[in-house]
């Protein structure tokens, strides 16, 4: 007996289902979005790199953006992931420790996975 595949349109809809039933709102509410990526990119490209030791013990909300996950990586406690927006794709980093795990699931592989994060909220930096 033949599979039938689903269309993309399902599988998001299953997707959206299955997080709404773990009581987890898919869209969120609002967003207050102060930097395209491609501003983002144009503002630090010349910046010196803080040192990884500092920005895990003293993170600073420097920008807010918004876009659509292209790409994630876990790796022990840190995860990649890279978004993009209508202008350009940039990567961010995740550290285990200023994070909040929502849900982690178990893979078919009998591996975890978090597949819902949220990001500590941090003071404003001042400018």
């Amino acid at each position: 007996m033949a599979q039938q595949q689903l269309s993309e349109r399902e599988v998001r809809i299953q997707k959206t289902q299955k997080i709404q039933a773990m009581g987890i709102h898919p869209y969120a509410q609002s967003f207050h979005k102060t930097h395209l990526i491609k501003d983002i990119i144009t503002n630090y490209e010349n910046q010196p790199l803080r040192e990884i030791e500092a920005i895990i013990e003293a993170p600073e909300v420097q920008v807010k953006t918004a876009g659509r996950v292209m790409l994630y990586r876990s790796h022990g406690k840190l995860a990649f992931a890279k978004i993009l927006d209508s202008t350009e794709q940039i990567q961010l980093m995740f550290h285990r420790d200023q994070c909040k795990i929502v849900k982690t699931e178990k893979k078919a592989d009998g591996s975890m996975e978090d597949i819902a994060v949220e990001s500590l909220d941090f003071p404003e930096s001042e400018t």
